[in-house]
């Protein structure tokens, strides 16, 4: 994963860096769940989530930075997306007590080279971009990434809503019902999400096996399905998939559930589908004991979905910023 174009930076007076490799990945929790106790955000990463991370692809480069005393105190993982266009997602991680400004510039130089070298590995002229987040960092970090031309391109906004009073149900829309999630429609579900949004990222060459993979925390229980019946052949007009997290409840004090994917297809998104949805996830959240409902959100596509959220009683309670450097062919 590696050649003469990429390669380690050099060591510093603080930090030894070396390549990241798919056998740190506790390492890389640690350090994760090191800097989530001091920051104490809203939720916590899971180790599966970290190992899902390095699953999501082979065409990943990664570097991870040592201290004196043997400990993980920093790493990078960039991974290449196929979806359109071309993605390479960089995470990364910096213990609160190596944030002098020397690591982060390091840092952003790094996963720059990365995201070409990853680029390069398609060997055709294509548009390109490095999406990456600021989270598990500092200000710092995002002074040194605007520093480097990437800018702010989307916020994922964390919200929450209420379950004490639940909002009235409506008719989704005419001959469209909203059933409990049967895995016995589990490809149909799968097949809907391509054509609902075939050039997203979560959605874009999804085998059924990749469809299946990464459910540890998913909640059938909580899920649902809006099928369509005005015609011979039944149609999903939308789903919502719901997870428990419940690794999280401790720290946030109560048990709730998340939406973590709702989609509805084009014909029906000027119905109530979407809404009936979400108010049918929060009526199992509840009916199971659950005191609250959360979602994130993101600003860059999905403004109209930050207002039927909120329309429902959700608020928002925390912020994640995405920046985006999108990478010249002729540079490629």
């Amino acid at each position: 994963m590696r050649n003469n174009q990429l390669v380690i930076p050099e060591d510093t007076s603080t930090l030894r860096w070396r390549w990241l490799r798919e056998s740190d990945v506790e390492l890389v929790h640690a350090l994760i769940s090191t800097i989530e106790a001091a920051d104490n955000p809203p939720y916590r990463t899971t180790l599966g989530e970290t190992q899902q991370m390095f699953a999501q692809t082979a065409n990943w480069v990664g570097l991870a930075g040592f201290d004196n005393a043997g400990n993980m105190r920093a790493c990078i993982h960039s991974r290449l997306r196929l979806s359109s266009p071309i993605q390479v997602r960089t995470n990364s991680a910096l213990h609160h007590d190596f944030r002098d400004g020397k690591a982060e510039q390091i840092m952003v130089d790094w996963q720059t080279q990365a995201g070409f070298y990853l680029t390069r590995l398609l060997n055709q002229d294509t548009e390109c971009e490095i999406i990456c987040t600021a989270e598990h960092q500092s200000d710092i970090f995002a002074h040194y990434l605007e520093k480097s031309a990437y800018t702010w391109s989307a916020t994922l906004y964390e919200m929450r809503g209420g379950l004490s009073v639940l909002p009235e149900s409506k008719s989704p829309a005419p001959l469209v019902s909203i059933e409990h999630w049967n895995t016995n429609l589990e490809d149909m579900v799968r097949l809907a999400a391509l054509d609902f949004a075939p050039e997203a990222s979560n959605s874009v060459g999804r085998s059924f096996e990749h469809w299946m993979s990464n459910r540890e925390n998913f909640a059938p229980e909580l899920s649902f399905i809006a099928l369509d019946k005005s015609t011979d052949r039944t149609r999903v007009a939308g789903f919502v998939m719901c997870a428990a997290y419940a690794q999280d409840w401790e720290v946030l004090g109560w048990q709730e559930g998340y939406i973590d994917l709702l989609e509805v297809g084009k014909n029906w998104r000027n119905t109530n589908v979407a809404r009936e949805l979400i108010v049918a996830a929060m009526a199992a959240c509840k009916n199971e004991g659950y005191q609250k409902i959360a979602t994130a959100v993101s600003s860059n596509h999905e403004a109209e979905l930050v207002k039927l959220f909120g329309s429902l009683g959700f608020e928002g309670v925390d912020q994640e910023r995405f920046y985006t450097l999108r990478l010249e062919e002729t540079n490629i």
